[in-house]
């Protein structure tokens, strides 16, 4: 028993860690030998080597072959070809067939016939054990939070991520049905890729928690990450972090032209020879289907009018689409709280006053959300008491996620800037506003910086900011 395109491969017949045969589903050869009774075998004890009775290819003696399955158990059969064997032949005293089986394991081939009314002997050889011939990434799903057009921002997890990797037999499109009952030192193991990616960011996948098992009965490696995503490009200097904009990725190129494919991917391991192809070179295979990715950020404008009135604050969250960052309408997600337990508040300059100005519009629960992009409620309501004091403040709506060690956004560490405790856990929509590294987005607004009449809209003064 030989592997037919190696013959210097010979049937190792087994169960264990020890190597494999060959690949399922390829060519092997099998020699049928009608051999005398064992007690006229002579000094031998190999049976191979058992005398051969000439006759019985004279007479065009019958084989019937049978198999079964000794590993693993319990398993399934598959088909092995020739589905019927042909009898003997008066030119050969042997017969060598060249057989294939679609599944992986190792078989046991039984050989009887029955000759002359007479049954003879049935002899049991195990032949393998066969690996798949290579592998395949079969699915590749990245789940976007919802209300965000199927698309996720960078450093945003994903709701779901659920990868499926088959195990095929040569010249198969239907993954075999035995592997994922192989013992665990056998079976084949994935990470990252490491090499190849089209881009710098980095891609955050918990391999370790996939693992092989029956999908409608076949044998597929699954993995389900509800905490995977693709980081932006960043540098990490103690708590700060500061990322660089980049993308988008994997959009229609119709309504994004400067959007850029990815290449994540997986690489594959293992005890057996193991393969993308059915050649055995490749170890790297790119998921069939790549997630669409922006480069986020939360954007407030700054504002300003006469002592005692309420300014509205611009919002929007914006996407870097190439060249420059635009509003993103597929966002009807991304959250917002003018609560002084989300907000960081910061005087700039004013009077000498005590002052409660503050942010106001989005303080109701459940907490307010963008709509295409946008939210038009945000305002900020002058000192109540006095209506003539003159200030300058800055709002910063806390994007941090509070509960996570290392990061925070650069104003929290300001000594003359009040933080409530909370955040709203959006760090990706932060962004280096002032080359201090990502922070939340901010908004300056500026009471009493007109002069003469109300129906007067707007006149500049110096030393005043941002306007």
């Amino acid at each position: 028993m030989v592997e037919t395109a190696k013959p210097s491969n010979k049937n190792p017949a087994t169960t264990s860690v020890n190597r494999g045969f060959m690949a399922s589903g390829r060519e092997f050869s099998v020699t049928y030998q009608p051999i005398v009774h064992p007690d006229s075998k002579g000094s031998t004890s190999n049976e191979c080597l058992f005398p051969l009775t000439e006759n019985y290819g004279l007479d065009n003696g019958p084989l019937d072959l049978s198999y079964h399955v000794a590993y693993p158990k319990p398993s399934t059969t598959g088909s092995v070809t020739p589905n019927t064997p042909p009898n003997f032949s008066p030119e050969d005293s042997t017969l060598t067939l060249t057989h294939t089986w679609d599944e992986v394991g190792t078989i046991v081939f039984k050989s009887d016939a029955t000759y002359l009314n007479m049954k003879l002997d049935r002899d049991a050889q195990r032949i393998g054990r066969f690996y798949p011939s290579y592998f395949a990434i079969s699915e590749s799903t990245w789940t976007a939070p919802d209300n965000q057009n199927d698309v996720t921002y960078l450093s945003q997890n994903f709701d779901d991520t659920k990868i499926m990797v088959g195990a095929y037999a040569f010249d198969s499109v239907v993954p075999v049905k035995n592997y994922h009952l192989f013992d665990e030192s056998l079976k084949a193991k994935f990470v990252l890729r490491k090499t190849g990616s089209a881009i710098n960011n980095p891609m955050n996948l918990e391999t370790e928690l996939g693992g092989w098992g029956a999908e409608s009965t076949y044998s597929y490696w699954r993995l389900s990450d509800k905490n995977a995503s693709v980081s932006r490009q960043q540098t990490v200097s103690g708590s700060t972090i500061t990322s660089q904009e980049n993308g988008p990725f994997n959009l229609e190129m119709i309504t994004d032209p400067q959007s850029t494919k990815t290449d994540f991917g997986l690489r594959i391991s293992g005890h057996d020879p193991v393969s993308f192809d059915e050649d055995e070179t490749v170890l790297e295979q790119a998921f069939p289907y790549q997630p669409k990715l922006k480069y986020g950020r939360m954007a407030l404008g700054s504002s300003g009018g006469p002592s005692g009135s309420h300014l509205n604050v611009p919002l929007r969250v914006e996407y870097w689409n190439g060249s420059h960052f635009v509003k993103n309408t597929d966002d009807d997600r991304s959250q917002l709280s003018s609560l002084d337990d989300y907000v960081c508040r910061q005087t700039v300059w004013d009077e000498g006053a005590e002052s409660n100005s503050k942010l106001s519009g989005a303080s109701q629960l459940p907490m307010p959300h963008v709509e295409k992009g946008e939210f038009t409620g945000l305002q900020v309501l002058a000192d109540s008491g006095n209506h003539t004091l003159r200030e300058q403040v800055r709002f910063w709506l806390r994007m941090d996620d509070v509960n996570e060690n290392g990061h925070r956004s650069p104003q929290t560490r300001l000594d003359d800037v009040v933080c409530g405790g909370y955040g709203l856990a959006q760090p990706w929509l932060q962004y280096n506003w002032r080359n201090e590294g990502d922070e939340d987005p901010s908004t300056v607004a500026t009471f009493g910086i007109y002069r003469g009449h109300d129906k007067i809209i707007f006149r500049g003064e110096p030393g005043l900011t941002g306007l």
